[in-house]
């Protein structure tokens, strides 16, 4: 079954379509949300495990210990453990993170 035909610019969306299209950026806000409030506890709770310090975490993603935290680095460690990134992603994590 194929893909509908494009509407021109210039139609406007039926009912039912725009309908579909609230509820897709619904359900986008609400993942978005969701995600932010599982960061937020995360990064809440992370301080509360024993041993941990925001200082060797840096100095951890920080190899070498020179210069910033830079995109480079983070795309190096989360490759070194198996969860490798497009650069897109790897800038959308720093803003996310660093919000």
């Amino acid at each position: 079954m194929g893909r509908p035909e494009p509407k021109k610019k210039s139609e406007e969306p039926t009912e039912e379509e725009a309908m579909d299209i609230e509820n897709g950026f619904l359900r986008i806000v609400q993942a978005e949300i969701d995600l932010l409030r599982e960061l937020e506890g995360l990064k809440r709770d992370l301080p509360l495990h024993f041993g941990y310090s925001h200082f060797q975490a840096f100095n951890h993603l920080n190899k070498g210990a020179v210069g910033d935290l830079d995109a480079e680095k983070i795309a190096d460690f989360l490759k070194d453990n198996g969860a490798e990134a497009t650069e897109d992603e790897v800038m959308a994590i720093i803003r996310r993170v660093d919000a």
